[in-house]
């Protein structure tokens, strides 16, 4: 059945002798007016469940690791997804593998390798992992800095050429604005594999620490989309039902 919620995942590193839980991150997953398509947009570390919420993450996350662990050896990073709403977290999937969420994790530690860090791990590569600090550090390091930032690929339109303009938002609406030094994010535009792709990004702090990027996110994709005439459908952020 359709459950409505907060898209959200959470990682665990898998060692030799430990699960370690990472931390919840929500993903930014969009609907469409008279549309049954999901548009997935990226992640954003700004969120956070509730304690209840979050310890139903971590429980189930950790029994997903001991489960991989004991029936097929696996070892490094993996992301459970799943949605979060007043009733608590209802896992949907699992990748056993480097997930986006981690990704945008680790952009808050910049000189700290963790993708080799989980390559490493998922070929038994002897180190002193510490899987456990290293799961803190991340989490630390990603609350101190959150990244709200969410992207849009749009096929089969090109020859926009990349571009970069400063927003800011003025009584309550987001605008583009020519004063980089009052900007409170940004959007971009580029090519990509397939298309074009738009990429929005608000700065920390401007949405309240804990609270869901998604609305925001969606708000300021449309703003791309206006600005660079590119007709796309409007955004519909899940709820927060927390």
């Amino acid at each position: 059945p359709f459950i409505d919620g907060i898209p959200c995942s959470i990682h665990a590193f898998v060692t030799a002798d430990k699960v370690c839980p990472i931390r919840p991150c929500e993903m930014l997953i969009y609907r469409q007016s008279d549309s049954s398509v999901l548009r997935y947009s990226g992640a954003s570390t700004n969120w956070r469940p509730s304690e209840s919420q979050s310890s139903q993450m971590v429980q189930a996350v950790t029994q997903v690791g001991q489960t991989l662990s004991s029936e097929v050896n696996y070892r490094g990073s993996f992301t459970l997804d799943g949605i979060c709403n007043q009733d608590g977290f209802f896992p949907t999937e699992v990748n056993p593998r480097f997930g986006g969420a981690l990704g945008r994790m680790s952009a808050a530690t910049p000189d700290l390798p963790i993708l080799m860090l989980h390559h490493a791990m998922a070929s038994g590569v002897a180190l002193d992992y510490r899987a456990d600090e290293l799961a803190e550090l991340i989490a630390t390091e990603a609350d101190a800095i959150p990244r709200l930032r969410g992207m849009m690929i749009l096929e089969g339109i090109s020859g926009i050429p990349q571009a970069s303009t400063p927003i800011a938002l003025r009584d309550g609406r987001w605008q583009v604005t020519n004063n980089e030094d009052g900007a409170q994010g940004k959007i971009e535009i580029g090519p990509s594999a397939s298309g074009q792709i738009v990429f929005s990004s608000i700065n920390p702090g401007v949405i309240p620490h804990g609270q869901s990027a998604a609305p925001a996110i969606a708000t300021t994709l449309m703003l791309a989309s206006n600005h660079w005439g590119l007709d796309m459908a409007p955004l519909i952020a899940a709820p927060d039902l927390r």
